[in-house]
């Protein structure tokens, strides 16, 4: 029974030696790491883009477990959601002074701490040389993308707001604009806003605004020319994609020549003609847009 004690009490004093830690440890170990400086990477700021802090740090024993904390401020107030090494870029605003504050310590009481002097973070100077929607004359069907040209915004994160007709469209903060995906028609106007993080989301940059076009008549099969019974006859037939009707416009062909309203272009071979026959006709949507087609043909006498 004495010897079970015995075991018990020594199990205890072990327990109580492990949770002291490095209390037990001998005098000229007792010395918490040392921070001699700290340092931001880059070492000048630029608004948008994230900054990290770099301590230059020592221990009394080579090897020594070091527990390394951060805090964040910035014009004097904590950043109380930044507790690591990096502050994301959205904190890195234009006009702002940055400080950071780094613990080191390897065992509970045994830590020291540093703070940085001030970073400040210069104005934002950006200048768009270019902001424009891709394509300028879009269908129905495309994809609009955002495009610019900027000095001093590499790196920088920008932020988008599309309207359509004027209205924004939710959930709009990205670079590109589906047509299908948000029922463009043809006739809808289609603007974009573009923001640099450090801006955002006081400033916005505006595109000009591009127009949905109704698409190019389609050249359909059976567009040919053709000799019959001394007459020349060009049929060119086209289709509207938006769905409408086709109007056909006679623009170039020998005197005499006749269209009708199915694109069927006729004409009477003069006695004894010989040479060429050239006809272009054009086809017109209920939008406008137009494409002009021509056909020739030679006539041989024997």
């Amino acid at each position: 029974m004495k010897s079970l004690k015995l075991w018990a009490m020594v199990g205890l004093a072990a327990v109580v030696f492990g949770a002291a830690g490095c209390k037990k440890q001998a005098p000229e170990e007792l010395k918490p790491p040392v921070i001699h400086s700290l340092r931001f990477e880059p070492g000048t700021a630029v608004p948008g883009r994230e900054l990290r802090i770099v301590p230059d740090y020592s221990t009394l024993k080579p090897g020594q477990k070091v527990y390394l904390s951060y805090r964040w401020f910035r014009d004097g107030e904590l950043l109380k959601d930044y507790t690591t090494d990096t502050l994301p870029g959205a904190e890195v605003r234009a006009g702002a002074e940055i400080e950071a504050e780094v613990t080191a310590a390897c065992c509970e009481n045994l830590k020291s701490t540093l703070r940085s002097g001030k970073l400040k973070v210069p104005e934002a100077e950006f200048q768009f040389t270019k902001i424009f929607i891709d394509p300028m004359m879009p269908n129905k069907d495309d994809t609009l993308s955002a495009q610019y040209e900027c000095q001093n915004c590499a790196g920088i994160k920008m932020h988008y707001r599309w309207f359509i007709n004027d209205q924004e469209v939710k959930d709009s903060d990205q670079p590109e604009l589906s047509g299908p995906e948000h029922g463009l028609k043809p006739g809808d106007m289609v603007a974009m806003e573009i923001s640099p993080e450090p801006l955002f989301p006081a400033t916005f940059f505006k595109a000009l605004p591009v127009k949905i076009m109704a698409r190019l008549p389609e050249v359909q099969p059976g567009t040919r020319i053709w000799v019959e019974n001394g007459v020349v006859y060009f049929q060119f037939r086209a289709r509207d994609p938006e769905g409408g009707a086709i109007n056909y416009e006679l623009v170039s062909a020998p005197p005499g020549a006749v269209l009708d309203q199915q694109g069927l272009v006729s004409w009477n071979l003069p006695r004894d003609f010989a040479g060429d026959v050239e006809f272009r006709v054009k086809a017109r949507t209920g939008f406008g847009r137009e494409t002009v087609i021509g056909a020739k043909t030679t006539i041989s006498r024997p």
